[in-house]
């Protein structure tokens, strides 16, 4: 029997620390010059096989042009007994234009290579019950003419940066994923990947040894809506190693809520979040919704050097 199901793209729920998924016009933001982040998330484990995603993302400024910025993302998602598998490898360039002192303005693009595939060793058919019980050695009697196929997305992002004052300042950004709406089944059907729309603004405030991060974030994909908010306190510590504490809360609507606590150690930041279900699915779940795990890693490079012989002297 063939049905016909529709589904988002991936998700997470700490989309402050996932910028360059988020938008492709926000890589290089920041003071260091390298960023590497690494993330998981395991999902459904009460209801289900879960589903796991991990990601990895790598970004930097180019130093001699200021104005350009590069990354990469890769990123995997596995679930079911077929372990219907997606990887993914994205290239991210931008380019920023900074108007004056406050304001700047950035503009992304993303390039994909997609490939997804799926194991029918797992599954079972009913071809495969002799009428008492089920038996692996029957045939399945199925045909399959393809477990795997690979497509390209491409991907697109506007951004901007406004510094209220020194202790203030606001970004806001538009991103559009998966602009090819490329095609991806299994069988000859032509399924096209939807247009996936993001809209992020935050608000950055400074005051005592307080920066409090306060977020929205809507995204839309084909009838399917997600509103993510939330804010996040982050603290400075007294201490040279383990200098800032990090927790908040945030609200997936119609969906879940999300704990949040963090910590930086040197140039490692350290967050774990924790989705509480609150959807019609949260009697299956007992509420229990998803883990997930996000590490990132900012790198000053050393300044350029260049050894020169020592010249001679000339006396005349």
């Amino acid at each position: 029997m063939l049905s016909l199901v529709q589904a988002q793209d991936i998700h997470w729920s700490q989309i402050h620390q996932l910028q360059a998924f988020q938008n492709p016009a926000t890589i290089g933001q920041y003071e260091e010059e390298i960023k590497f982040t690494l993330a998981a998330r395991d999902q459904w484990r009460s209801v289900t096989k879960p589903y796991q995603t991990y990601l990895a993302t790598f970004d930097t400024k180019i130093r001699k042009i200021n104005w350009l910025s590069l990354g990469s993302i890769f990123f995997t998602d596995v679930t079911g007994d077929g372990s219907f598998k997606t990887n993914q490898l994205d290239l991210l360039a931008k380019v920023e234009n900074k108007i004056n002192s406050k304001f700047s303005l950035s503009i992304g693009v993303d390039f994909g290579l997609t490939n997804k595939n799926i194991n029918l060793i797992n599954f079972k058919f009913d071809n495969q019950f002799d009428g008492f019980k089920y038996n692996n050695t029957l045939p399945t009697n199925e045909s399959f003419s393809n477990t795997s196929f690979n497509h390209l997305t491409i991907g697109a992002g506007l951004s901007i940066n406004f510094k209220i004052n020194k202790y203030q300042e606001i970004n806001a950004g538009l991103t559009f994923n998966n602009l090819n709406k490329p095609k991806e089944s299994f069988y000859q059907l032509e399924i096209i990947r939807p247009i996936r729309n993001t809209f992020f603004i935050s608000h950055n405030y400074l005051f005592q040894k307080h920066l409090l991060n306060s977020f929205l974030s809507f995204e839309k994909q084909n009838s399917y809506n997600k509103l993510l908010i939330g804010i996040i306190d982050n603290q400075k510590l007294n201490n040279l190693k383990i200098h800032q504490l990090h927790y908040g809360l945030m609200l997936r609507y119609l969906d879940a809520f999300i704990l949040n606590l963090g910590l930086s150690y040197l140039s490692t930041r350290f967050s774990l979040s924790y989705d509480i279900n609150t959807s019609k699915l949260k009697t299956a779940s007992n509420g229990r919704g998803s883990i997930e795990i996000n590490i990132q890693y900012l790198l000053k490079k050393k300044p350029l050097t260049f050894k020169t012989k020592p010249s001679c002297i000339d006396y005349f």
